[in-house]
């Protein structure tokens, strides 16, 4: 028997909101939290589902849903790949029903529009970013199941649950409710201590809330107020609008305000004149370009138009460039397709790994500062594939806090970090 207070993991959030930060997790309380999503999915011993995700269980939503639910609830998971739409199609097939489809929105998109139907499922489970209720919509129609959303946080884990189309209230999981503690509300859980959140949250009663945005993530202009999420569910929701997010100037500088990939010039005007869009839409608006069905391999989520757009000179990097001028050429990258990482990353589809550029960005960066080292890396940016060959060119330059980096390859931004420097030991 493993005692309910040991620790079992400790998770870190993805920083996007900060540095990371890492939270203990006792395996009472994971244990708990998983027999209670059991619970809410009607998880039954007579009938025990097959778990299909296709989330990486290195994220806490992956790891509770693909991992622990399988552990503590009347479930099995799948081992197999699920990367490309197919290998969902095929997963799905292999397993016995009830079957729960474990995703996220850009991904329930991509399998809608890769063609064919699914083998019958139980339920559909989402989490990770705002879910359009036309998508979820289309997904139940099509799927015949319903789609289910997920609540929760890296420092709380997942806490609550909802039918997409029945609303915007959440309910708790049974042993979950809302408090009051000193930073606003919190949740409070078996075998775990009361933990505020970090969203703003209306109570609708001890097991029931409406979501109003992260803390964080408030913006008001004009005496309106809004959060990002909600302003991104309603850009997301516009015809003709593939992908897109809105984004504090502060928190993501170098992209804008806004940024949007859709099929024509209307959704941009309807964007701008959302009585919600108090949040000013800035940055580029662009017709979609083609790009990989894949969205992991996507040549760039918002498209190469967006991306020319932003690094452009009238575009947001350009600007910024403009304002400081201290970016400054660092050298050239380019990794052969002889290099011995590159035959198993990926298998006929080969992509340079983002360890093997910084390694070769950092070199690049030493060399302009002799007899400094580098004593930290505390931000870092994929933003598009480098494939084998590909040249990249870097430049780089004093900002706030360090050197800030860019990579490009024939005018289009790769990649971008911030890294600091100090005194060998």
């Amino acid at each position: 028997m493993i005692p309910v207070g040991r620790l079992a993991a400790i998770v870190f959030t993805s920083g996007s909101t900060g540095v990371p930060v890492g939270h203990e997790k006792t395996w009472g309380a994971l244990a708990e939290r998983s027999r209670a999503a059991g619970l809410r999915f009607g998880l039954a011993e007579a009938a025990p589902a097959t778990v299909i995700g296709t989330v990486p269980p290195q994220h806490m939503y992956g790891f509770e849903t693909t991992v622990l639910l399988p552990l503590h609830a009347a479930a099995a998971g799948w081992c197999g790949p699920t990367f490309f739409p197919e290998d969902m199609r095929a997963a799905l097939a292999a397993v016995p029903e009830p079957r729960l489809l474990v995703t996220t929105p850009l991904q329930m998109s991509t399998l809608l529009r890769a063609g064919p139907g699914l083998p019958r499922l139980r339920a559909v489970i989402s989490a990770t970013a705002p879910l359009d209720a036309a998508l979820a919509a289309e997904a139940e129609a099509r799927w015949q199941a319903p789609v289910l959303e997920i609540f929760g946080a890296t420092e709380v884990g997942s806490i609550a649950s909802r039918r997409t189309l029945e609303g915007d209230a959440w309910a708790t999981y049974p042993g979950v409710a809302l408090a009051p503690v000193a930073e606003g509300v919190g949740i409070t859980a078996p075998h775990a201590p009361a933990v505020p959140l970090d969203d703003q949250v209306e109570a609708l009663g001890p097991d029931r809330f409406r979501l109003l945005g992260r803390r964080t993530d408030i913006v008001k202009l004009g005496g309106h107020r809004a959060s990002l999420a909600g302003l991104n569910r309603i850009l997301l929701g516009l015809d003709g609008v593939e992908d897109g997010a809105f984004a504090l100037p502060e928190a993501l500088e170098p992209l804008g305000d806004g940024a949007a990939a859709g099929g024509g010039g209307g959704a941009a005007a309807e964007c701008r004149q959302h009585p919600a869009g108090v949040a000013r839409q800035d940055g580029p608006f662009v017709p979609a370009a083609p790009h990989h069905p894949c969205p992991r391999l996507a040549p760039q989520r918002i498209g190469q138009a967006a991306a020319a757009a932003a690094i452009g000179p009238a575009g947001a990097v350009g600007r910024l460039r403009q304002r400081s001028g201290l970016m400054r050429p660092a050298g050239q990258s380019s990794i052969a397709m002889e290099h011995p990482c590159l035959p198993g990353h990926f298998p006929g589809n080969s992509v340079v790994p983002g360890v093997v550029l910084l390694e070769e960005i950092l070199a690049l960066v030493l060399a302009a500062h002799p007899g400094r080292v580098v004593i930290g890396l505390p931000q870092v940016r994929f933003l598009v594939p480098v494939l084998p060959g590909q040249v990249v060119e870097v430049a780089a330059g004093p900002v706030a806090g360090g050197i800030g980096f860019t990579g490009a390859v024939a005018g289009r931004e790769v990649l971008r970090g911030r890294l600091e420097l100090g005194s060998p030991p």
